[in-house]
């Protein structure tokens, strides 16, 4: 039986300024806590803090449709219940987990900037953005291997984490072919460390995820998207190089909407995706498949059934692959396959066009 319990005051003080073009705001608040628990009712640890959390951040109209927003936050995060449980986590012989409970909280230090630039007459969009963060006193795990190559793992508070991100959106319409065409990008980079026999281990990792998709513009009767998405992920470590690992992962999607008459909907859908491992030398495939048809009828079409089919296929998979230095791990779970589900909704509200109303359709050309 193990109890945690957080109390805490967060006095501060705001202040705003507004203008036709741009907000200003700052916060100055503080944040005073008592961090205590309890193993089988006997008390186990208390822990008083007070951290400086202000909090800030401008946004300016630079032109119609031109905007840039920048933002800084702090804040702490306490240990949750399993981080602080002392008793020994045993599932995995090969790795045993304890918790802590003179865990500290994390003290975390974030920026933002968001560029958003939209373009009304042409219905070109752009959106960037860049963040990053610095958590000190970042809950990680103290690792010491036996003689055995078995791991005992325990929770302790390191020194610094570092994160940083970066991404951007743009979409735009080719008129000529009717379509629009949406690209996205991110990149995201972290760096942090734990500890191995008391020594520190340093690791990075680095991600790039991105995907490119097309759809029809004018939607009358048919909403088509399609597109491709890539990610790629490369993580280091300092001494347990036998964690170095690569995930690439390479997928394709569309989804099909069509409907002959305001009373018929029809929709159909694709995921294809493909996950590879370094430390694996076989790649999954896992396709998806699915497919609805629904029926609006009755007074404003308050009422609908639905025929909806999930992985057509019966391909669904859960994996996960995990990589340590004595032992490579694979976990395939059950999980629903495939199954048809018919359903009926109901709308209470009386919306919907009536004589004399006002009919609002919005067209891009």
């Amino acid at each position: 039986d193990f109890e945690k319990r957080y109390f805490w005051m967060r006095p501060g003080i705001t202040f705003r300024r507004v203008t036709d073009k741009s907000t200003l705001s700052l916060t100055l608040q503080g944040e005073r806590g008592v961090l205590s628990n309890t193993l089988n009712q006997d008390p186990e640890n208390e822990n008083k803090f007070f951290y400086f959390t202000p909090k800030a951040s401008v946004e300016v109209e630079m032109a119609t449709g031109r905007r840039i927003v920048a933002s800084y936050s702090s804040g702490i995060n306490t240990p949750s219940v399993s981080q602080l449980l002392p008793v020994v986590n045993n599932i995995n012989s090969l790795s045993l987990y304890y918790g802590n409970p003179d865990l500290n909280p994390e003290y975390t230090h974030r920026g933002n900037l968001h560029l958003i630039i939209f373009d009304q007459f042409s219905f070109t969009s752009f959106f960037a953005s860049l963040s990053g963060s610095m958590t000190k006193d970042k809950i990680n795990w103290s690792r010491t291997i036996t003689e055995n190559l078995g791991f005992v793992n325990r929770l302790v508070n390191v020194d610094k984490d570092y994160e940083a991100s970066a991404s951007i959106d743009f979409s735009t319409p080719i008129r000529k072919l009717g379509i629009k065409i949406n690209l996205n990008g991110e990149e995201s980079w972290n760096k942090g460390l734990n500890l191995i026999n008391g020594a520190e281990n340093e690791y990075t990792t680095f991600s790039h995820r991105y995907s490119f998709s097309v759809d029809n513009r004018k939607k009358d009767k048919w909403d088509v998207i399609s597109g491709v998405g890539l990610t790629l992920s490369n993580s280091k470590y300092s001494l347990q190089e036998s964690l170095n690992d690569k995930y690439f992962d390479l997928s394709w999607f569309a989804e099909l909407r069509y409907s002959p008459s305001e009373s018929w909907d029809l929709e159909a859908t694709a995921d294809v995706t493909n996950y590879n491992a370094e430390s694996f030398n076989k790649s999954i495939n896992i396709p998806l498949l699915g497919a609805q048809v629904s029926h609006h009828f009755l007074k404003n079409d308050r009422a609908t059934l639905t025929l909806r089919g999930f992985d057509l296929l019966n391909k669904n998979t859960i994996v996960q692959r995990f990589g340590e230095m004595n032992y490579l791990r694979e976990i395939r779970s059950n999980s629903i396959g495939r199954y048809v589900m018919l359903s009926f909704t109901y709308r209470l509200n009386k919306f919907g066009q009536s004589p004399g109303g006002v009919d609002i359709q919005m067209r891009h050309r």
